[in-house]
């Protein structure tokens, strides 16, 4: 049995990556939180600059406590559990940017993927009816 160094649970050889002294377990854990922690920076980048287009008030966003806070907490939408093994789960500004609402920590929740596209749809269709009514 050899100690993994990262997880410090006794494992087989064949457990451990080649030539590593950590388990394929606690890879495939360090390469997801990689992964997360690049796409939580890109997503911050595209909100920063889409507030600072209409000219929003910008904070710095720290996504993995948002995701670690709320996680525990309902969907922001349809109030039901949000599961991370099997949903598919965003991030949404509570109040939009295009209405003039923050990039801030404060204006920002987890919500279902399906939950966020129906909302940013009816809104979408809200504004091309009322579009064509004024028009």
């Amino acid at each position: 049995m050899i100690i993994c160094i990262r997880c410090t649970q006794p494992r087989q050889p064949q457990e451990l990556c080649k030539g590593r002294r950590h388990c394929q377990a606690c890879q495939a854990r360090a390469a997801r939180i990689s992964y997360y922690r690049h796409r939580w920076r890109q997503l911050d980048k595209n909100a920063r600059r889409r507030a600072a287009e209409y000219g929003c008030d910008v904070q710095p966003v720290d996504y993995g406590a948002i995701f670690a806070a709320d996680i525990a907490h309902p969907c922001g939408m349809c109030g039901q559990h949000l599961n991370p093994a099997t949903d598919e789960i965003e991030f949404d500004h509570i109040q939009p940017l295009a209405e003039g609402g923050a990039h801030a920590p404060h204006n920002i929740r987890l919500v279902h993927r399906t939950c966020n596209r129906e909302a940013s749809m009816r809104r979408f269709v809200l504004a091309k009816v009322l579009n064509r009514r004024v028009a």
